[in-house]
């Protein structure tokens, strides 16, 4: 390594919200993003040595990959794929034709001639009754068999099944239902050993991904826009805040024997409060985008965000890493469309490039001050890249491997070098998240407002029966309202954002609602048992979805 390398960090943030309802899973993309990317990322990076990362969990994923392998709970998809297919009722077959073709449509289900064949078979009318026996269980295995990433298709049993292709048996299923499991339990072994051996770093989240300032308190948002829509009484529980980082730690500690050190707030959402949250749990580092940074001092040459920041409150200290936007999106949205090796290169190029502006603004004290942060999901670009992004990473991760110009590093190793030691303080955080700095995806129409104002309608209610409830009962309560407070439910909320499961979130949403009030032996107030979006809002927001272009996300 060359002295004057400049330092990169990638971190992987992986996270999915809990999808428990009434005993099992909703959803499936804890287990097929297991299968595909929790287990393959890291054991490509194996493979490259010299390129060091940091993976973020998100506890509410890795209580349910627990909860999976220890055979607690399953998810409705596979429950529908365990069923023999000449036992599936009428109602069966109309869920496996809805949910089984959920997926990318080019790299999942063409390359592969016999699931391309059943989905085409799908579109025709009267499908359910042209489908045979055979069909329904060749798209039963099709839909779990097309998921697995690309070291599981290397490996017995998985490569076998891809092989034949066609006409599956029941014991066929059982064996790609079974291997997911094994795949699944591989997962933190492996990021256990690899943070021993020190070529990652894993940091976390708040337990169910909440956006931590709005908890804290959702008058936040206005710091951005002041002329948001405006809830009747702010949501204001810090101590639920407080609850979710706690329980964050307490689960990595379960885990992996010891506390982390850092975290990736939920979608990079940050304020004041929240910091002075995180350094009062004696995390160490947290980390935004640009934007924020940008938003709370102005930039005079726009590298200050290669430069991290110390924060200080009651004499507890957070050192703040930001975003680099650009190159963080080019690897989750633009790099898909990209030959591998041009996108590398550009990539590369992008880095000298900024190592050439830090030298010549900064000298050579400022490339040894300097980091630039790649923060990016660990798991939804990638069903968007062909060969699910392998060709482009092994690209990347040999030109890492290769120069001498730049150095890739942890977040902890900044920590732990003695350069932080020396790093300008910065006293007020404008509150924001990594996207459009500010908190719209989340509380930024009045659509949104209706799931706040039932959240905060339930969590007040039981405050003001706590007394009166058990030990037990208050903490499953407490459990649900901090899965209540997720992210995921409110970001599918914002009329820009469409899925063939947009419904779900809100079912998901409103059950545990639902169940605060049922444990407390209370009636359940009628709007609960409504969509939040009626069919005429629906309307409305597929039309702003077609007129309107914002960050996307994969279906998962």
């Amino acid at each position: 390594m060359q002295d004057l390398a400049l330092r990169v960090a990638f971190l992987w943030h992986n996270h999915q919200p809990y999808y428990e309802i009434d005993g099992e899973f909703l959803l499936p993309w804890v287990r097929f993003h297991g299968i595909k990317d929790y287990r393959d990322l890291p054991m490509l990076f194996r493979e490259y040595p010299k390129v060091k990362h940091i993976i973020n969990i998100v506890p509410s994923l890795f209580l349910q990959i627990q909860q999976y392998i220890q055979h607690k709970k399953i998810d409705k998809v596979q429950k529908l794929s365990f069923i023999h297919a000449d036992q599936l009722t009428a109602e069966e077959k109309q869920g496996i034709l809805k949910q089984f073709f959920v997926c990318n449509e080019e790299h999942l289900i063409k390359p592969y001639p016999r699931y391309f064949e059943l989905f085409q078979k799908s579109k025709n009318e009267n499908a359910m009754m042209q489908f045979s026996v055979q069909d329904f269980r060749d798209l039963q295995l099709w839909y779990n068999l097309s998921w697995f990433g690309n070291f599981a298709k290397k490996e017995s049993p998985v490569s076998e099944l891809f092989s034949k292709g066609s006409n599956f048996s029941e014991e066929d299923k059982l064996i790609c239902l079974e291997y997911q499991l094994k795949v699944m339990g591989q997962i933190l072994p492996i990021l256990t050993e690899m943070q021993n051996n020190g070529q990652i770093e894993v940091s976390t989240t708040p337990f169910y991904h909440p956006i931590i300032p709005l908890i804290i308190n959702s008058d936040a948002a206005f710091e951005a826009k002041p002329d948001n829509p405006k809830l009747e009484q702010p949501f204001r529980f810090p101590q639920d805040a407080d609850l979710q980082v706690k329980n964050a730690r307490k689960f990595y500690e379960d885990i992996f024997g010891s506390f982390p050190i850092g975290l990736w707030p939920s979608e990079g959402s940050i304020s004041n409060d929240s910091l002075k949250l995180f350094a009062g749990n004696q995390f160490q580092w947290a980390a935004s985008d640009e934007s924020i940074l940008f938003a709370s001092e102005k930039p005079k040459t726009g590298l200050e965000k290669y430069f991290p920041r110390k924060f200080n409150r009651n004499n507890n200290e957070l050192t703040l890493f930001f975003r680099d936007h650009n190159l963080s999106d080019k690897i989750g949205f633009e790099y898909q469309k990209w030959k591998p090796q041009d996108a590398a290169n550009d990539f590369i190029a992008n880095l000298l490039n900024i190592r050439t502006a830090i030298l010549n603004n900064y000298g050579e004290n400022g490339i040894h001050a300097a980091i630039v942060p790649i923060i990016m999901d660990g798991e939804n670009c990638w069903e968007y890249y062909s060969n699910n992004g392998e060709n482009f990473l092994r690209e990347l991760f040999s030109r890492l491997s290769e120069t001498d110009e730049i150095e890739t590093v942890r977040f902890c190793d900044i920590l732990n070098d003695g350069s932080n030691n020396y790093l300008p303080e910065i006293d007020n955080i404008r509150a924001g998240s990594w996207i459009n700095a500010n908190f719209d995806i989340w509380i930024g129409t009045n659509t949104h407002l209706k799931a706040w104002e039932m959240l905060r309608n339930a969590r007040t209610t039981f405050e003001s029966n706590r007394q009166n409830l058990s030990p037990e009962i208050t903490d499953e309560i407490l459990n649900e309202i901090l899965i209540a407070e997720g992210s995921d439910w409110f970001w599918w909320y914002a009329p820009y954002h469409q899925s063939e499961n947009k419904q779900d979130f809100d079912i998901l949403f409103r059950y545990h609602i639902k169940r605060i009030y049922e444990l407390m032996n209370l009636q359940i107030p009628d709007e609960v048992n409504h969509p939040i979006i009626d069919s005429e809002e629906q309307k409305i927001h597929n039309n702003t979805a077609n007129e309107n272009s914002t960050m996307e996300r994969s279906n998962q």
